[in-house]
This record gives C-alpha cells, sequence and structure tokens, in this order.
C-alpha cells in the first residue's frame, strides 16, 4: 500500500489515497480533559503523533479502564477517507498511503491497480475524475459500515430480548441528561439506565464526567464498572434499557 502510493505519487501520476487527517484540536481538548480525570496529561495538539495515543491505550492494558480508554481514544480521532489529494495517515503514521491489496471486493484498490498498470507500461495517465470517486467511495463506505453495525445491533438484540431481567456486567461509556449509558461487556452494545431508575437525587459534577447522589453521596463516574438489570430490549429502534444491579469495586 506505502509502495504503491509511494511510486503514484513521485511519477506525478495521480493516486486514490487513503488518508487519515490528524485529529482537530477541539477534540483533543476533549481528550485531555478526560485523560486528566484519570491521572494522566496529554500534550498540546501540535505534538501529538499517533504512536503518543498509542502509548496511552498501552499503559491502561490489563485495567478495568482500558475498554473505555480504547474507546475514548478511538473516538477522538478523524475518519480515514478516500481523496486524490495527499495529506498522510495519521493513524499509521505513514506520510503517503493507499489501498492496493484488495482489488476483488474494494472499488478504491481496483482504481489504484489501473493507474498502476498504465503507469508500468508508460502509458500516460488517463483522465480520471478521482476527487469525484474518492467522495463517493468514501459515502458508501459510511453507508457499508452503517448497515453492518446496524445489522449486528439488531441480531444481538434479538438475542437479548430473551434475556430480559437477567444480569450483565459493563462500563459507564457516558453521562447525558438522560442518564447513564453502559455499554455491556460480552455484547457490545450500550443502553441507558435513567436517572429514574438510579432511586436517588443526583447531579452531574462540574467537571461533567462524574455523577453524584445528593443524600447517598454515591458516585458514578466515565469508565466504572457496574453491573445492570435489563428491563427492556427493542430490536427494532436498536434500544435498550437497564436498571443498576449493583457497582464494581
Amino acid at each position: 500500500n506505502v509502495a504503491v502510493a509511494t511510486y503514484l505519487t513521485e511519477l506525478n501520476y495521480g493516486c486514490l489515497y487513503r488518508v487519515h487527517p490528524a485529529p482537530t484540536r477541539s477534540d483533543l481538548e476533549k481528550l485531555r480533559s478526560l485523560l486528566v480525570h484519570f491521572g494522566l496529561e496529554l500534550p498540546r495538539a501540535s505534538q501529538i503523533k499517533s504512536a503518543r495515543l498509542q502509548k496511552i491505550i498501552e499503559n491502561f492494558k490489563g485495567q478495568p479502564e482500558e475498554k473505555f480508554i480504547t474507546i475514548q481514544v478511538l473516538r477522538s480521532m478523524r475518519l480515514a477517507v478516500y481523496s486524490d489529494q495527499n495529506c498522510g495517515h495519521f493513524g499509521l503514521a505513514q506520510p503517503v498511503y493507499a489501498h492496493f491489496t484488495s482489488p476483488i471486493r474494494r472499488y478504491p484498490d481496483l482504481v489504484v491497480h489501473r493507474l498502476l498498470k498504465r503507469a508500468l507500461t508508460g502509458k500516460k495517465p488517463r483522465p480520471l475524475p478521482l476527487a469525484d470517486l474518492a467522495l463517493h467511495c468514501s459515502q458508501r463506505e459510511r453507508l457499508a459500515d452503517e448497515a453492518e453495525r446496524s445489522l449486528i445491533q439488531w441480531r444481538i438484540m434479538r438475542l437479548l430480548k430473551d434475556k430480559l431481567g437477567e444480569d450483565f456486567s459493563g462500563i459507564i461509556t457516558d453521562i447525558n441528561r438522560a442518564g447513564l449509558v453502559v455499554e455491556l461487556d460480552d455484547y457490545f452494545i450500550d443502553g441507558l439506565i435513567p436517572y429514574s431508575a438510579l432511586g436517588d437525587d443526583y447531579f452531574l459534577k462540574r467537571d461533567e464526567k462524574t455523577l453524584r447522589g445528593r443524600r447517598s453521596g454515591v458516585t458514578f463516574s466515565l469508565g466504572e464498572k457496574v453491573r445492570v438489570k435489563m428491563v427492556s430490549c427493542n430490536p427494532i429502534l436498536r434500544k435498550v434499557e437497564f436498571t443498576l444491579a449493583h457497582k464494581i469495586d
């Protein structure tokens, strides 16, 4: 992938690149604020390299927060897309990159194969609407990914629908106005514990990463492990609702 993209670039032949822009400053600030909650500091945005983000994940390897931190680091990154303009691949730390190895299942790879074939035979570049192709392929990739995720969620929820009332272990991945969002450890779907199901007068602390009961003093924090009981599951709407079984110390 790197060799072919480099070769076509050096020939000034044109290429359908696979690019991955660096995270935005605002996304890095959100990640920095979150990591401070876990006792880690993040360098300034201009100094961030993909290896540094990978190191953060490695620091939590084997710890209860590993899954949560990994998800948050990945969410801080922008999506990789196809482009006729090379801007490098941040995640792979490559200055130039293209998809080349799977032409039987990915159209961008086939485009790059055709470009390389003409280049190797000494033919002049054929005028191609690479910018339009890049946009179209990126959009279709997103739609395919969304369809795959939706189908997987539907199949998992159909299975879980027969497990109403059972307990599951999970991790708090978000605290919002509706309640606590918990992702199940073994099923990779999330559901909501509404505030009404917590049974106390809870308020969100100023850092928006901890929920505290005014009367009980009980807290819930991002990345915390909990046991939940499933009270509803709607595969059609892709919605699951939990109540709290108990916290995991």
